[in-house]
């Protein structure tokens, strides 16, 4: 567990691939994202597996994922450096331009939630794809036909401190029954 994402290393039951996802939460501050960049790198380099990284980055990529277009920034530009050194494959995003709203009465769109997978992920679970699903409680989980919540779903840390957690996550987990193939099904 870093300060920014959780590292799992999981293993896909029908072929015994060993593969990593990592979850993320890009902090607000350009200037902390460096950290960011680091630590995802520190993750990177520690195993020769197929990666795939998803979550909130706080950053866009392109002044076209903004609503308000705006110029090429630094920050901007770090992100796919960071694409690029890590040689990872950012695929388009399909359903929707955006995954975030600033939900005002003429609203800032953005899209800072993206998945991030290498050469090798993309090459075995081939067809995989970015999509924008309903929103339910979270930038990134649909829950199937739940009502849709104003608020998304956040994280925290200290939830790991608690004993039964992982039970409570296993339980939850078990109840939702998602048809297709197991690694698709994963965000």
């Amino acid at each position: 567990m870093g300060v920014y994402s959780i590292c799992c290393i999981l293993r896909s039951l029908q072929d015994n691939l060993v593969w990593d996802l990592i979850g993320i939460y890009g902090p607000n501050a350009d200037a902390l994202r460096v950290n960011l960049w680091e630590e995802l790198e520190l993750f990177l380099s520690s195993w020769d597996i197929p990666w795939c990284l998803g979550g909130d980055f706080n950053v866009v990529r392109f002044p076209s994922q903004r609503s308000t277009r705006g110029r090429l920034t630094s920050a901007m530009c770090e992100l796919s450096t960071f694409i690029n050194r890590c040689n990872l494959v950012d695929p388009p995003l399909e359903g929707a331009r955006f995954t975030w709203s600033s939900h005002e009465e003429v609203p800032i769109l953005s899209r800072l939630d993206r998945f991030l997978f290498s050469v090798e992920w993309e090459e075995h679970f081939q067809g995989a794809h970015q999509v924008t699903l309903p929103k339910i409680t979270s930038d990134l989980l649909h829950a199937g036909d739940a009502p849709s919540v104003r608020r998304p779903f956040r994280f925290e840390n200290v939830w790991l401190q608690v004993k039964e957690f992982p039970l409570l996550v296993k339980n939850w987990w078990d109840q939702f029954h998602i048809s297709g193939s197991p690694s698709l099904c994963v965000g």
